[in-house]
């Protein structure tokens, strides 16, 4: 009898340690399953993603233009001014009034006028120097047909930008600014030292104040757009190389060379 109470109390003791023993190991291993689920939690907690705006991103991009002028190297990087605008085209001069014309200007007695149905489209990107000793000015431009262009606040605007900027020669705007009977680049070097200004057009004043040069200052010049890439945030990137001439306002000549340019055109300026 004592046998059979001392073996029962020995199974219950078993089963209560078995128990104890299960109950224990339980609780550890919710405790873990615990541990690894706020472990996973947290390791997503830290994946941060951007906000959708709705937005398409703008890609990081640094405008470069560079070239030579007598051995010296002038390098801009530093965005400094975008703007567009509108100019009569073929502008003849005329000692009278002419109804209908637009009058681009009126000095020394004379009347200046463009053509009524036709103007000249002007993007203007002007890049300085990191110093801004320096400052790059390009002018792309093109004769349009007023019914070409929709009226937009303040200024006209082609329809599209795509003959604007687009892969080959685009020429030069030789007389921007005085008969602007041309169309293509134009460009002006300013440097804010010295005060001195070369430009590939004609200089001068005005259309009658400046030196005796002709259209042809350009013929043994390049300019070449390379590369023409729309965005997705609606602009070009342009990438040309050139070689041409630039002038003083005296006319004097100097060569600018190895010439190299990487622009972003935003469309919002134009």
């Amino acid at each position: 009898m004592l046998v059979v109470v001392a073996y029962w109390l020995n199974s219950v003791y078993l089963k209560h340690i078995t128990y104890t023993a299960m109950k224990n190991l339980n609780l550890c291993l919710a405790a873990c399953f615990c541990l690894i689920l706020i472990q996973s939690c947290k390791k997503e907690a830290e994946v941060t993603l951007p906000p959708d705006t709705g937005k398409p991103q703008i890609a990081a991009f640094k405008d470069s233009i560079s070239f030579t002028v007598d051995e010296t190297k002038y390098v801009f990087n530093d965005r400094y001014s975008a703007a567009s605008g509108n100019h009569p085209v073929n502008i003849r001069k005329s000692d009278v009034k002419i109804p209908g014309w637009k009058l681009a200007n009126e000095t020394g007695g004379f009347y200046f006028y463009g053509a009524p149905d036709s103007t000249l489209y002007a993007a203007k990107y002007e890049v300085a120097s990191k110093d801004w000793e320096q400052r790059f000015k390009i002018f792309f431009t093109k004769k349009y047909k007023n019914s070409e262009l929709e009226q937009k606040p303040v200024i006209l605007y082609p329809k599209s930008h795509d003959d604007l900027f687009k892969v080959g020669m685009p020429g030069f705007a030789v007389d921007l600014n005085k008969e602007n009977s041309t169309e293509g680049v134009a460009i002006e070097l300013f440097d804010v030292s010295t005060g001195v200004t070369l430009m590939s057009m004609m200089p001068g004043f005005s259309i009658l104040v400046r030196p005796d040069l002709k259209k042809d200052i350009q013929d043994d010049s390049n300019f070449t757009v390379t590369k023409v890439e729309k965005t997705a945030d609606a602009y070009y990137i342009i990438e040309a190389k050139f070689e041409l001439n630039l002038f003083d306002k005296d006319g004097k000549l100097y060569r600018a060379k190895n010439g190299f340019l990487r622009l972003k055109a935003p469309l919002q300026y134009n």
